[in-house]
């Protein structure tokens, strides 16, 4: 082990559960097993039963011991050597993960063969007795006793030689078609207890609609499975853009309870199965089934968020894309193959309003306005923004989802908190005020004025709300 951390050192290897948790001290002993038992068959031979050896006899015997079998020893280490060349040669996440681990065993083995050619036959000649007995010892008549029900076995495979050979050619082939159905994986799933779900919503859907569909998703499990403890959903992206997603995109987190308290299903496969039928319910979303590490590893790995991923590429977003769901209709066919997904790479949906120019122009609008309300309605444009001095920034957005954005400085921040009372006047509708409450205070400054975004939500409807209106607004201290 010494002789493998001083190369480990030398050619860069790191120390880690895949380079020193695989070592077979097995495999690296070997050689010194053949050189130990080489030199005691020598010294038992009958020419040294019943003498007590001197030093240099001793010494002599080690010598000629070890001399037999050191071409025997040094060829085995060799073949097993040669078994991790191929390993050596991997590339990619294969070679990033066994790569460590090859180096070190033939480092390992390597340093075993010099041991048991030098160090080895040196302690076997310190530490061997050299009184050579000639009374046979409990493993004698062991192997002795084995060594007679192999001289038969021999004598009744060489009395029949063709019918043994027939059965080791059968037992082969029966093999072979055995392998063909054994089926493989490149890493074995480690079941970590806990699920990790994905939620994908069409392109383009609102924040507000991703919160009700995980709401909804969240409550449907909780209520269907008692074995789950809690749900946990995150939406988009935080504030630290360490995961960067979009809003249509969720990942939920299912922590379970201990296997022994399951009732609804009998292994995590089926449960799967289960929470899938129960989920099919809401309507235009996806649900992807992983695990937490095994999520985050995969999207590590290969950037996508599943245990195999298909990536084409070419300049043709809309063929790539096309083929994309063609090769899913094969994938889906496949044995195994659950949660087959296409991501959206292009497009969002659209809607296409076709104007009426005549009955339009009987009313004296413009197509520019009637642009701005329906992009307004759909999107959630801001429709006013205004800013005068020693009055904040405010803006209004669609009547359905009414938010007042203002913009404080940072020297006020002590006054506001969530839950206090705004007051703001519309311009265009005089002699009229309306009426909101703080529901979000904002966590990053603006180095340029030290100001911060603060958020009011709206309590008050009122149609004569139109795009192009500005609003000023004051907080109501208490």
């Amino acid at each position: 082990m010494l002789f493998a951390f001083i190369l480990m050192r030398i050619f860069g290897v790191s120390a880690n559960l895949m380079s020193l948790g695989a070592i077979d001290f097995g495999i690296v002993v070997d050689g010194s097993i053949v050189i130990v038992e080489g030199i005691l068959a020598h010294l038992f031979s009958q020419s040294n039963l019943g003498r007590t050896l001197s030093r240099k006899q001793m010494d002599a015997q080690v010598i000629a011991g070890a001399g037999n079998v050191v071409r025997s020893a040094t060829f085995a280490v060799i073949i097993i050597l040669i078994v991790f060349f191929p390993i050596l040669t991997l590339t990619g996440i294969e070679g990033k993960y066994f790569t460590p681990m090859a180096k070190t065993l033939v480092f390992c083995i390597i340093g075993a063969l010099l041991l048991s050619l030098t160090y080895v036959p040196m302690m076997s000649s310190l530490f061997l007795s050299h009184h050579i007995s000639s009374k046979p010892s409990f493993a004698d008549r062991f192997f002795a006793w084995l060594n007679r029900i192999y001289q038969k076995c021999l004598a009744v495979c060489l009395r029949f030689s063709w019918a043994t050979v027939g059965a080791a050619i059968a037992a082969f082939i029966a093999s072979l078609m055995l392998f063909t159905r054994l089926g493989a994986e490149f890493i074995p799933t480690l079941d970590e207890g806990d699920f990790a779900m994905q939620m994908t919503l069409p392109a383009g859907s609102s924040l507000s609609r991703s919160i009700n569909v995980s709401e909804r998703a969240e409550k449907i499990l909780m209520d269907n499975f008692p074995e789950i403890k809690h749900v946990v959903a995150k939406i988009g992206t935080a504030e630290v853009p360490t995961d960067p997603m979009a809003v249509e995109d969720a990942d939920v987190m299912i922590v379970m309870k201990p296997f022994e308290e399951w009732t609804s299903a009998s292994s995590r496969a089926e449960l799967v199965d289960k929470m899938n039928a129960s989920l099919d319910t809401i309507p235009d979303v996806e649900f992807n089934f992983s695990q937490p590490i095994q999520l985050r590893f995969n999207e590590l790995m290969t950037g996508a968020k599943a245990d195999i991923a298909i990536k084409l590429y070419g300049e043709d977003m809309a063929e790539l894309y096309y083929k994309a769901k063609e090769a899913a209709k094969y994938v889906e066919q496949v044995p195994g193959a659950s949660d087959v997904l296409v991501e959206q790479a292009m497009g969002l949906p659209q809607l296409v309003v076709n104007y009426n120019r005549a009955k339009i122009a009987r009313y004296g609008i413009n197509i520019e306005e009637l642009n701005s309300i329906i992009r307004a309605a759909n999107v959630n444009m801001n429709i006013g923004r205004h800013f005068d001095v020693g009055e904040p920034l405010c803006e209004i957005v669609d009547k359905s989802n009414m938010m007042l954005r203002l913009t404080a400085y940072e020297k006020d921040l002590h006054n506001l908190k969530a839950g206090d009372s705004v007051v703001f006047r519309v311009n265009g509708i005089e002699g009229k005020t309306f009426r909101g409450a703080i529901t979000m205070i904002g966590q990053q400054v603006n180095n340029e004025n030290r100001s911060i975004d603060v958020y009011v939500r709206i309590s008050e409807q009122n149609p004569q709300f139109r795009p192009g209106m500005y609003a000023t607004a004051r907080v109501e201290l208490k």
